[in-house]
Formats: structure tokens, sequence, C-alpha cells
């Protein structure tokens, strides 16, 4: 005589869990699968390398902008008119410099995050060394007007000019982040000391707009 099957208490609790999840998984809608990133746009990308080289335009027709003839014939009149030409040039490009890496999402999906790092490279030091130069003829064109020496007006510029200060400052951190991102000077550092010091670069940025 066969002894006919009889489901143990485990089985009927596998079966039951079985049952559960079947109900659950038909009641409970799906996940919508991740949107894939979208590709690069070429055109688009040109478009807006275009209309970031009129702004430069832009900024530069700016120095031009309430500079008379006769200031060019006064002391020190052209070595101000070129403080401002590269002061206004280079705080344009240190803009876009750091624009390029601010990880905006719609600028990544337009352009790659391949080819900003690339745009950013490229620009790399030119926003310092303009910089840099406006500091030098800025200096020079108020020390010829003056009738003083170089580093004689330099420091009346920290002494007397409160603004100047802060000015030296982010110029200082803007030197000190472009020294670090030097390819032979990053590899001696770690990364970690790299990225702080990079963001030097930020707050030299906001100080310089302070003044």
């Amino acid at each position: 005589m066969v002894t006919p099957y009889r489901p143990s208490m485990t089985d009927v609790t596998t079966q039951r869990n079985a049952e559960n999840t079947t109900f659950e998984s038909r009641r409970r809608p799906s996940r919508a699968p991740r949107r894939a990133a979208r590709a690069p746009r070429p055109r688009i990308a040109n478009s807006l390398a275009v209309v970031a080289g009129v702004g430069l335009l832009i900024s530069i027709g700016l120095a031009f902008v309430g500079q008379s003839i006769s200031s060019f014939t006064s002391a020190g009149g052209w070595f101000t008119f070129a403080g401002r030409l590269t002061g206004l040039s280079g705080t344009y490009l240190l803009i876009i410099m750091v624009l390029l890496v601010t990880r905006l999402p719609w600028l990544e999906e337009t352009v790659g995050q391949v080819r900003l790092v690339h745009w950013h490279r490229t620009v790399g030091g030119w926003p310092i060394a303009i910089i840099a130069l406006h500091v030098v003829f800025i200096t020079l064109g108020y020390a010829e007007a003056s009738h003083v020496g170089f580093l004689s007006q330099f420091w009346t510029f920290i002494k007397h000019y409160p603004d100047m200060l802060t000015a030296t400052v982010a110029f200082a951190l803007l030197v000190l982040a472009g020294v670090t991102s030097i390819p032979a000077v990053r590899r001696m550092m770690k990364y970690q000391t790299w990225w702080a010091v990079h963001l030097y670069l930020y707050l030299a940025l906001v100080l310089s707009f302070t003044r």
C-alpha cells in the first residue's frame, strides 16, 4: 500500500512565500530604466565656443569705453589703458576657465566632459598671466603719473587703497593655484592636497569681485 504524500510545514511555508513574492512583484511596478547619457552635440558645443569668443571681444571693447584720446597722452596713460584691457580680459577668461569645470549637467551633456577638460587645459594659465600683466601695467601707470618708483607705488596701493589688499591676496591665491597645476608640480603632490589648493581658485575669484 502506497502512503500518500503529505507536505511538511517547511514545504507549505516555502510555497506561501513564493506565492507572496509573485503577488508582490505583480502588484509593484518595475523600476524605470535609467536614462542613458546623451551624446555630446558638436554643433551646439561649437556655438557655445563662438559665444565665449564674442564675450571676450566685448570685454576687450569695454576697455575702450570712456577712454578719451587725451588720456593716452597723459603720464602713464598707455600703461593704465593696458591695465584696464588686461584686467577685463583676464577676469573674463578666469570665469570661463572655472565655468568649464563646474560640472553643470546641461553643459556636460551638450559639450561632453572630455572636451570641457580639454578646453579648460587650453585656457590654462592664460588668465593668470594676463591678470599678472594687469597688476604690472596698472602699477606702472599710476607710478608714472605720480612720478614715483614701481615698488613705491605698489606699497601705496597696499597701504592707502583698502580694496587693493584684498586684490593682492586674491592674486596670490590665484598664482598658488596656477603653480600647483603645472604637471611637474602636480605629480609631486597628493591628489587631496592638490584639490584642496585648487579650491583657492574659487576663493580668489570671490575676493576679486568683492573689492
